[in-house]
């Protein structure tokens, strides 16, 4: 299967850290490194995003000319290198490149679990370079992963579930229908009041908006529960926006609840510039957002990367990764 490139993003050094980061681990010069020369004879072989430019030139007033944009990819570099500086320090032990001078370096041998669930994250933020068959099954496999992140936020007596559809948490404990599937979550999370009528209106498939659902219980007979709700957008640009989609206001139609439930937003894409602060703060407004970064740094509070590359679902993803090559 071919891994595909497709357009790149260099006026957004979060995006384009991922591309490169992941032809680092395809190796496709076999040197088992890139070199900033490497990428910048790349960038000119690719086609760019058509609003990439338009914060850099006027094209109605200068030339666009290939020397130009060849001119302005590579000023770009420079912005990149920097993100992958700030990742190598800021992912530590998580992080499977060493980045030394000019040269992004695969300094792993991916023995390292930490390395491993790195290397999946990266995948998932660019699935639109891999197999559409690949996409959904990697989406359901981030949503997992999300999952046990979540345990992180909360007790260890909270009990996280998995709403998304196709999820076995949705079968076995909400039910295949959605509109079923939401009245037993107004049981689970102890709303005031049902409203019935409302959610008799919605399909009988999909979700709802949440993906995931994390509850803290009092078993006290009286309504209000802790409870946290997330949404899981393995995306590259889209996700911001699904972040109000688990948002409390969207169910005001289907439940009556005394306190708003907490929003999450999880995405495996690194969405920082170069000093660890946001990239855009309008896009992570109105939910808790967590990014790669702090997928990570919660997935080691609990110490689950060794058990999460023992699962089924992770070793499932490892085989079909590697049987990719990179589409030139």
């Amino acid at each position: 299967m071919n891994f595909n490139i497709g357009v790149q993003h260099p006026s957004t050094p979060h995006l384009y850290a991922d591309l490169v980061e992941l032809l680092a681990v395809y190796d496709y010069l076999g040197k088992g490194e890139l070199h900033k020369n490497d990428v910048v004879s790349l960038a000119n072989g690719l086609p760019v995003v058509a609003d990439e430019f338009d914060e850099t030139i006027d094209e109605d007033e200068v030339p666009f000319s290939d020397a130009l944009k060849y001119e302005i990819r590579e000023s770009k570099i420079e912005d990149l290198w920097t993100q992958m500086s700030y990742r190598c320090t800021s992912f530590s032990e998580s992080y499977p490149f060493e980045i030394d001078g000019d040269r992004i370096i695969i300094n792993t041998d991916w023995s390292s679990s930490k390395h491993r669930v790195y290397r999946f994250l990266l995948a998932a933020s660019r699935l639109r370079s891999f197999h559409r068959s690949s996409r959904s099954k990697w989406a359901k496999v981030f949503a997992n992963i999300s999952a046990l992140a979540l345990e992180s936020l909360l007790p260890t007596h909270a009990d996280v579930k998995i709403f998304d559809a196709n999820s076995e948490d949705r079968r076995d404990f909400y039910g295949t229908n959605c509109r079923e599937a939401l009245v037993r979550l107004g049981e689970q999370i102890c709303v005031q009041d049902i409203n019935r009528r409302g959610i008799d209106k919605l399909h009988s498939s999909g979700d709802a908006g949440i993906d995931l659902v994390g509850v803290v219980s009092f078993d006290d007979n009286a309504s209000g529960s802790h409870v946290v709700f997330g949404q899981c957008g393995a995306q590259e640009r889209e996700w911001p926006n699904k972040i109000l989609e688990a948002h409390p206001i969207s169910f005001r139609s289907y439940f009556t609840l005394l306190h708003d439930t907490v929003t999450t937003m999880f995405t495996p894409v690194t969405y920082r510039m170069a000093n660890g602060d946001w990239v855009n703060d309008r896009h992570v407004s109105g939910a808790l957002v967590l990014d790669r970064l702090r997928i990570l740094t919660l997935l080691d509070k609990n110490d689950m990367f060794d058990e999460i590359v023992q699962k089924n679902y992770f070793v499932d993803f490892e085989n079909e990764f590697m049987r990719y090559e990179v589409e030139m």
